[in-house]
């Protein structure tokens, strides 16, 4: 079942309470990229379900598109899909926002770490992939143990800009490591300040505060690297910081 951009997937038959059903919900795509689609859950919140997007029914029921398209999320509540193997034809350049060379202090769970002197994130050697300076300061920024990330989306909402990145170690938990992160980040004076949320923007997420399970940064640049249309590199003088259930899915 589909109309335009948008898609209704199902699972296989299960039985709940004596009788068969189906898990229905409801996706639109926006292609980013030749190797990477966006998408938005156009299903509402089943409190039934923990607040998943999606609906069940009897096998014997008759569906409509209106009936599982029945929401219209937010602006930033975008996912994304990679293609497997076309890792780096999913690249995007990172916003301007965050095109520098940085020291930072990152706060995850109430304890701050790195620093001044003890910290590196280089958006300017690549500006479509961040590295981290592990060595530094191993607290992961985005969730990654190795500290090699890549931009895959981005976009500039009122005073905030919303980056979705993509974690480039081998492997992820999806516990501890995650392999997207959404970067919300904002400039106030010398500081850009940045929260990080795993796999996927939140809806209370701001550059400087994110629920339970995100973390936040505070970044000073040692120097900037705009796009060529945004004008040269900038030098700073660096001062101190004090700071599903899986379904086998089918189309309709």
């Amino acid at each position: 079942m589909k109309s335009g951009n948008t898609y209704v997937l199902r699972s296989e038959l299960f039985t709940l309470h004596n009788a068969l059903h189906r898990v229905y919900f409801c996706l639109e795509f926006t292609e980013v990229t030749s190797s990477s689609l966006m998408y938005y859950h156009m299903t509402k919140e089943n409190p039934q379900a923990y607040n998943e997007r999606l609906k069940a029914y009897p096998s014997i029921s008759s569906v409509t598109l209106l009936d599982l398209c029945d929401d219209t999320p937010d602006t930033t509540s975008w996912e994304m899909l990679v293609k497997q193997g076309s890792t780096l034809d999913a690249a995007t350049d990172c916003p301007n926002g965050i095109r520098g060379v940085y020291n930072y202090t990152m706060t995850l769970a109430s304890t701050t770490t790195c620093g001044l002197g003890n910290s590196s994130l280089d958006v300017c050697t690549d500006t479509v992939a961040p590295t981290v300076n592990m060595s530094l300061c191993n607290t992961p920024v985005a969730y990654s143990a190795d500290g090699l990330l890549q931009c895959v989306y981005s976009e500039a909402i009122d005073s905030y800009t919303y980056t979705l990145i993509l974690n480039l170690d081998n492997a992820t938990d999806e516990m501890t490591t995650y392999r997207f992160t959404c970067l919300v980040s904002g400039i106030l004076g010398d500081y850009t300040y940045v929260s990080q949320y795993p796999q996927i923007c939140h809806s209370s997420q701001t550059p400087t505060s994110v629920p339970a399970g995100g973390g936040t940064l505070v970044m000073l640049p040692s120097r900037t690297c705009p796009s060529s249309a945004s004008g040269l590199w900038n030098d700073y003088t660096a001062i101190p910081l004090l700071l599903l259930v899986k379904f086998v899915l089918f189309m309709l």
